[in-house]
């Protein structure tokens, strides 16, 4: 879950998936009210959006993958 407010890292960590800040927007204030924890806890910090798309498809599994899957190489994602 991509976002720049405090409600959005909360759903996406309701939701169990790892929520990425986005310095952008309100990002800057959030990041200063997160909790210490934040990133020990999964949460990822990034710039802006671009930086934090690149950071997904760079780790994201392989979609249907099961478990053992491989992850997703830059290089297979933007087809070289």
């Amino acid at each position: 879950m991509v976002g720049d407010r405090r409600s959005d890292l909360e759903t996406g960590a309701d939701l169990g998936v790892v929520p990425l800040l986005v310095r952008t927007g309100y990002g800057r204030d959030t990041e200063a009210d997160l909790p210490p924890d934040f990133a020990a806890r999964g949460g990822r910090a990034f710039d802006d959006v671009a930086a934090a798309v690149a950071w997904v498809l760079h780790t994201a599994p392989v979609t249907g993958a099961g478990p053992g899957t491989p992850r997703v190489q830059r290089e297979e994602v933007n087809g070289k």
